[in-house]
């Protein structure tokens, strides 16, 4: 026997369908699991942590600049400017994973 036996009609246009489908994709959640979720619980925060292989990158860009630059005990500037590209793209990168 279900668990949840209850069943509840709602109407909506057509575009308020789409919406709801594409949100409830957006999550990975079938429309009967986002819509109760979201009705009980109010909110879904879904997380994505793709960009972080990014960040993984950078920084081990980073570090092998460091290296270098530790077992010359001097900075070239191709070294400076190496240095500064990725932690401009950090900044970016990080800059736009705040505004999403």
């Amino acid at each position: 026997m279900r668990i949840r036996n209850k069943c509840l009609k709602v109407y909506v246009t057509e575009k308020e369908k789409n919406l709801l489908e594409k949100k409830a994709s957006y999550c990975n959640l079938n429309m009967t699991n986002y819509l109760r979720t979201i009705g009980i619980d109010g909110v879904i925060i879904k997380r994505d942590y793709r960009w972080m292989n990014d960040v993984n990158k950078i920084g081990s860009n980073i570090n092998q600049i460091a290296k270098k630059v530790n077992q010359q005990n001097k900075m070239l500037e191709k070294d400076f400017v190496e240095l500064q590209r990725e932690v401009e793209r950090l900044s970016s990168l990080l800059y736009l994973e705040i505004l999403k």
